[in-house]
């Protein structure tokens, strides 16, 4: 089951839609993580098996520049989402690429398209 850490420019109630749809995530209001910075962020996925979900490029970049294979993230490629529309972008990817999500993946994502990059980028 994929485990979702969702990033402080999200809504902070799209982490109950996503709920409602069984997934398990958290937002870094929840944990009281409010302007931390990306890698310790990164740090803190990859210590709990968490996806990174981000409207942040700064995610994938830490990834490319350390060759690392986790933790995954999904960064979407929109700004002032709504919780719905939010929730419904995020679970599109996260059902889709599952497995590779599971294994370390990059993905960008939007509300019509998406691609995904097994980890590390090289």
């Amino acid at each position: 089951m994929i485990s979702l850490l969702l990033d402080e420019g999200l809504p902070m109630r799209a982490f109950a839609l996503l709920r409602q749809r069984k997934l398990d995530c958290v937002h870094v209001e929840e944990l009281r993580r409010r302007g931390s910075v990306d890698e310790s962020l990164v740090e803190l996925a990859s210590q709990s098996g968490r996806t990174i979900v981000t409207l942040d490029s700064d995610f994938h970049r830490i990834l490319a520049h350390s060759n690392a294979t986790s933790p995954s993230v999904i960064r979407l490629r929109m700004e002032k989402l709504r919780e719905r529309e939010a929730a419904d972008v995020i679970f599109a990817p996260v059902f889709r690429y599952r497995e590779a999500l599971e294994k370390g993946a990059a993905v960008s994502a939007s509300r019509l398209e998406s691609r995904m990059r097994p980890l590390p980028i090289r």
